[in-house]
C-alpha cells in the first residue's frame, strides 16, 4: 500500500504541474506485474496472488516469483513447491530424470530498499543469517539431499554493494569449506530488481529488469551444473 500511495501522489504531482515520480516503487510495480503474467496459467497462481496481498509474505513473494523468471529465461526448467507440514525448498530446477536443484529464496527486510549501500560488513551478516535460516542441515530447505541454491533478494542495488556481497559470500562459503560444510551448495546468489533506462535526444525510457550476482562454491562436489549466466539481453548496469 505504501508503494501504491506513492505512486498515486505522483500522478496527482504530474497534474499539479510538479511532476514527481519514486522509480523505485514504479519499477517494482511493473515488475511484480510482469511476473504475474507470466505465471498466470500456473496451478499455484492464485496462492501467489493471494500471497501478494499478505503483509508477511509480500517480499518473499515477489522475490520468489522473480527468482523463477530469471531461472527460466536462463534456460532452466522450474518447479513451485506447495508448502507442506515439512521445511522444503522454494523451487526444484529441473535439469533432467534425476538432475534437481534446490532453491531456497529470502528477502531479508535490510535489502527493501536502503537508502545508502549496506557495505561488505552487513552484507557478510546478510549471508550468513539468510543460510542459518534454509538450514543445509538434514530438515533443512537446503539440505544435503539435492544439490542446493541460496537466492538473497534485493529491492534497491547499490552499485558498490554489488562488489561487496561477491566478498562476503565467497569469504562465507570459504570458512563453510574450512569446516566441511555445504559441499551440496553450488553458489549463493544476490537477485537484485533493477531498472534500465535509456535515453535519446528526445525522450528517456525505463523498464524493469533483473540481474543475478552470483558468487560459486570453490568446494562443491556435485556433478549438476545451474544455468546462471544473464542472457546478452539482459546484461546491464544496476541504475
Amino acid at each position: 500500500m505504501v508503494m501504491v500511495q506513492a505512486l498515486q501522489s505522483d500522478i496527482a504531482a504530474f497534474a499539479a504541474g510538479t511532476p514527481a515520480v519514486h522509480v523505485d516503487y514504479l519499477m517494482e510495480l511493473r515488475s511484480v506485474l510482469l511476473s504475474l503474467e507470466r505465471w498466470q496459467r500456473h496451478p499455484f497462481w492464485s496462492e501467489m496472488v493471494h500471497a501478494l496481498g499478505n503483509e508477511n509474505e509480500y517480499l518473499h513473494t515477489v522475490i520468489l516469483l522473480a527468482a523463477a523468471t530469471y531461472f527460466e529465461d536462463a534456460g532452466n526448467n522450474v518447479e513451485f513447491k506447495e508448502t507442506g507440514p515439512h521445511r522444503t525448498p522454494d523451487l526444484f530446477l529441473v535439469l533432467g530424470p534425476r538432475e534437481r536443484i534446490a532453491v531456497e529464496v529470502k528477502a531479508p527486510k535490510d535489502l527493501r530498499g536502503p537508502s545508502a549501500a549496506l557495505e561488505y560488513k552487513k552484507l557478510r551478516d546478510v549471508v550468513r543469517e539468510s543460510m542459518k535460516k534454509a538450514g543445509t542441515g538434514q530438515s533443512g530447505q537446503l539440505s544435503r539431499q539435492h544439490p542446493a541454491m541460496l537466492v538473497i533478494g534485493s529491492f534497491r542495488t547499490w552499485p558498490s554493494d554489488l562488489k561487496d556481497f561477491e566478498q562476503a559470500a565467497a569469504e562465507y562459503l570459504r570458512d563453510a569449506a574450512k569446516k566441511g560444510k555445504h559441499k551440496h551448495v553450488l553458489s549463493v546468489g544476490l537477485l537484485s530488481l533493477v531498472t534500465m533506462i535509456r535515453r535519446t535526444p528526445t525522450k528517456t525510457d525505463s523498464k524493469p529488469a533483473l540481474q543475478m550476482t552470483s558468487v560459486a562454491n570453490p568446494r562443491y562436489e556435485g556433478e549438476i551444473k545451474l544455468i546462471t549466466e544473464t542472457p546478452p539481453h539482459l546484461r546491464h548496469p544496476p541504475v
